[in-house]
């Protein structure tokens, strides 16, 4: 049975941040989509969406090292939560989200 534990997405844990590009015939191109963060909560990975700007991952990445835990209730503003199962029957969790204005200064 695979089950998510809402109250477990308050508080995750970063692992990364990367920027992700729109594809066109099977290759990258230039288009930033997303600046996403991957994390870590109880019920395994998930994937947080931001919106696409190149200086919010250095931003980040200054903010936030590996370990360090992200609030979701007080760092970011969530717009929406898409959970789906994967054809492997693993579940995906992505947080269509915005840091909360001036978090960064």
């Amino acid at each position: 049975m695979i089950s998510l534990h809402i109250n477990a997405l308050n508080r995750v844990i970063y692992l990364k941040g990367k920027l992700t590009f729109e594809w066109k015939d099977d290759k990258p191109t230039d288009r930033l989509l997303s600046v996403d963060i991957i994390a870590n909560c109880a019920d395994g990975e998930l994937k947080i969406v931001l919106p696409a700007r190149k200086s919010l991952l250095e931003e980040i990445e200054r903010h936030y090292k590996f370990g360090d835990i992200i609030s979701l209730d007080d760092d970011l503003d969530v717009d929406d939560i898409l959970v789906s199962i994967t054809k492997d029957r693993k579940l995906s969790v992505k947080v269509f989200a915005d840091f909360r204005e001036g978090f960064f200064k």
